[in-house]
């Protein structure tokens, strides 16, 4: 049993390479395939989770985010999880989520502008407006090139909506 352990953790730690620099379909069949013997770890489900987005499937993503939940509560995973809800139009789910986040870690910004992107896909441009304007207000602990990449596009949303 042990060695069958290591042997998924090695071939987990070469897909996951292989994944961070390619996009191929079969990825994800060899995450299924570590399932089983991994669905133990949540760092692998985590991994799994973020594969799955990057190709975009959302029902693998949303799946894989409930069992990674059951192991922690974590900033980086809710993130996850409420943009997949988005995707797939569950915004209700999504809110909650990048809510969390945001109340986990108060002065990151990508929970807020995770939140403007969803209230906009949603029609609720109000609060998409609200929340763009909120990111341009915030300060972030550490601010580096994240910071400067979202609050740039939470100044373009607001120029697409009419405001300087």
């Amino acid at each position: 049993k042990l060695s069958l352990r290591v042997k998924a953790e090695l071939f987990w730690k070469n897909i996951s390479d292989y994944a961070s620099t390619h996009s191929n379909p079969q990825i994800l069949n060899n995450y299924s395939s570590l399932l089983n013997t991994l669905s133990d770890n949540p760092y692998f489900l985590y991994n799994y989770i973020a594969v799955a987005l990057m190709h975009k499937d959302y029902y693998k993503a949303e799946e894989i985010g409930r069992k990674c939940a059951c192991f922690w509560a974590d900033y980086d995973l809710e993130v996850l999880r409420g943009i997949t809800a988005r995707e797939l139009k569950n915004y209700k789910q999504s809110l909650k989520h990048l809510e969390l986040a945001h109340n986990m870690c108060p002065n990151r910004l990508e929970p807020l502008h995770e939140l403007a992107l969803t209230y906009e896909q949603a029609g609720r441009h109000r609060d998409a407006i609200s929340l763009c304007r909120l990111v341009l207000e915030t300060t972030p602990k550490i601010y580096n090139s994240e910071s400067a990449r979202i609050k740039e596009a939470a100044r373009n949303t607001l120029k697409g909506y009419g405001y300087d």
